[in-house]
């Protein structure tokens, strides 16, 4: 999955976010604001471009993803 996620361009290597992923996995809610600060911003850029031209109407996709996310997280296997 390294490779979707090299799409939205993260702001930290992908193999620091792995481990940054492991930490928000053990509850680490730092780790998880990290996450969302390194993918979000490409996350919006790919929702404007795909999905809406509207920024309020991306940046309400990636928050509502993320809120969702959160108490999911330990169910993911990798990034």
């Amino acid at each position: 999955m390294a490779m979707a996620l090299g799409a939205v361009r993260p702001h930290v290597a992908v193999e620091s976010l792995e481990g940054v992923l492991e930490c928000a996995k053990a509850g680490d809610n730092d780790a998880f604001g990290e996450v969302v600060r390194s993918l979000s911003p490409g996350l919006v850029r790919f929702l404007r471009r795909r999905l809406c031209r509207d920024d309020d109407t991306a940046n309400c996709v990636v928050q509502d993803a993320w809120v969702a996310t959160w108490p999911r997280l330990k169910c993911f296997d990798s990034i």
